[in-house]
């Protein structure tokens, strides 16, 4: 993890980071939003992330959400990966 920060407003838990995620280990911004432990609705996550400026979901990296969901573990929180430009 590059940066994180982490806020709870009422029942949400945000958290917006800078990460280098696997299989290219190449950056991106990293938002994760809970409610009362589950993920919230989408309706609730998008305006989070239209107001975080992480532009629209067609240009999140999906394969990264279906990685995590893969895993072994339950998720309680929904998920968005933003590519950064190459340093």
């Amino acid at each position: 993890m590059l940066d994180a920060l982490t806020i709870n407003i009422g029942d949400l838990r945000i958290a917006y980071s800078y990460d280098r995620m696997p299989p290219d280990w190449q950056p991106y911004r990293h938002l994760s939003v809970s409610e009362l432990g589950q993920p919230p609705s989408e309706e609730v996550f998008l305006s989070i992330a239209r107001e975080l400026g992480m532009g629209e979901p067609a240009t999140w990296n999906a394969a990264l959400v279906r990685l995590l969901e893969r895993l072994p573990v339950r998720l309680r929180a929904r998920h968005a990966f933003q590519p950064l430009a190459k340093a």
